[in-house]
């Protein structure tokens, strides 16, 4: 590749897909996805042969090193990966985690989104681990899944993390007024979004994945409306966003508000990624219901 292919955006990239909530656990959710031929190859975790996992969630690039969440028999792991040949470094089990569900980096810290306790947990990144756990912010103190925190990124210098806010009755469908926080400022940057995920940051703007209206949005307004429980997405190029649909819950025709999977409901939607292109509106969807109901985080390998 000379020095001008690597300044242009690449027609066909290559992604990094996390499958969740695994209904037979394996060794390994995560897969690489090449869009010039349909490829997929699933990613080595480096585990013993006879280790599984029941599920990957975030994923995480810094510093040619890439980092992944996973649960193995109930506890939390972060994996490392060499980020250009994506050869297993290390793994480490984070105990003060509580099924993590995402991941960012901001100078030499990382932040973990621990929704089972209702933290956003902040470690020293090293060479060999994540040291010195902190509670960076926690919404309630309660030290269970009260808010249903799940997304955490970084964006202009700042840490905002996303959640659905508390339940009014017994089941997740019932929070419907979910938020996008800047814990750095400490300000809601944006408030009655039912079942927010995936919050990402893109040429000085962000976005997120509007899950149970079925749409991934900007700050402002929708941009496409999508077929499934919406989560996961990454931008690769300024026309080009590739977004995560898991299969959920549709519970009313006439609002179209989707559940998440957990809830009751009749199945809707379908496991998968959907090209989309901001200038044409043109939608191509691909299809990965043979591997798994849910699809949790999608990143932008190259």
């Amino acid at each position: 590749m000379n020095f001008l292919s690597r300044l242009l955006p690449q027609k066909h990239p290559v992604l990094l897909i996390s499958f969740s909530n695994l209904q037979k656990p394996r060794s390994t959710s995560l897969m690489r996805y090449d869009t010039r031929d349909g490829s997929e190859t699933w990613v080595d975790l480096g585990l013993d042969k006879e280790a599984t996992i029941s599920s990957c969630t975030g994923i995480s690039g810094h510093d040619g090193r890439l980092y992944l969440l996973a649960t193995r028999r109930d506890v939390t792991h972060v994996f490392a990966f060499s980020q250009a040949s994506l050869e297993p470094l290390w793994h480490q089990a984070l105990p003060d985690v509580k099924d993590a569900h995402s991941l960012a980096l901001l100078g030499p810290y990382a932040y973990v989104v621990s929704t089972g306790t209702d933290e956003v947990m902040r470690y020293t990144v090293a060479d060999q681990g994540f040291n010195d756990p902190q509670v960076a912010w926690t919404p309630s103190g309660a030290g269970c899944d009260t808010h249903h925190l799940n997304s955490v990124t970084s964006h202009q210098g700042d840490v905002y993390v996303s959640g659905f806010g508390p339940k009014k009755s017994d089941r997740w469908s019932s929070a419907d007024d979910g938020y996008i926080y800047n814990l750095s400022k400490d300000i809601y940057v944006k408030t009655a979004v039912y079942h927010p995920h995936t919050v990402i940051s893109y040429r000085g703007s962000l976005y997120y994945c509007d899950s149970s209206r079925a749409a991934f949005a900007s700050m402002d307004a929708p941009l496409v409306s999508l077929e499934g429980y919406v989560r996961g997405a990454c931008f690769t190029s300024k026309n080009i966003v590739y977004v995560g649909t898991s299969m959920g819950r549709k519970v009313s025709k006439s609002t179209g508000i989707v559940n998440n999977p957990a809830d009751n409901g009749e199945d809707w939607g379908f496991c998968g990624i959907t090209r989309f292109d901001l200038t044409t509106k043109q939608q191509t969807k691909i299809d990965f219901s043979a591997h798994g109901r849910e699809i949790y985080d999608i990143y932008h390998l190259a």
